[in-house]
């Protein structure tokens, strides 16, 4: 058995336990809650920060700092050749 399995394995024997009594069960509630809140999306961005990246993406094409996908070419091999 693996460690995560183990953890797994912890993990739902411990809410089993808190599912047995409705004050823990209230508890947990709250804290998942608080705890879902406090994870923030990476994706989001102020409307100053997008068009601060809109601006900074027409610099780089302005000053050829891009790359383009050849006629043809596969996603894997454009990717090997410009090195990401």
């Amino acid at each position: 058995m693996n460690n995560a399995t183990v953890l797994d394995a912890d993990f739902l024997r411990d809410l089993s336990l808190i599912a047995q009594n409705q004050s823990l069960v209230k508890r947990l509630k709250k804290y998942v809650g608080r705890l879902a809140k406090s994870q923030t999306d990476e994706s989001l961005m102020t409307k100053e920060q997008f068009f601060a990246r809109i601006d900074k993406a027409k610099r780089e094409v302005e000053n050829g700092e891009v790359f383009t996908m050849l006629p043809n070419e596969s996603f894997q091999d454009f990717r090997k050749r410009v090195g990401i």
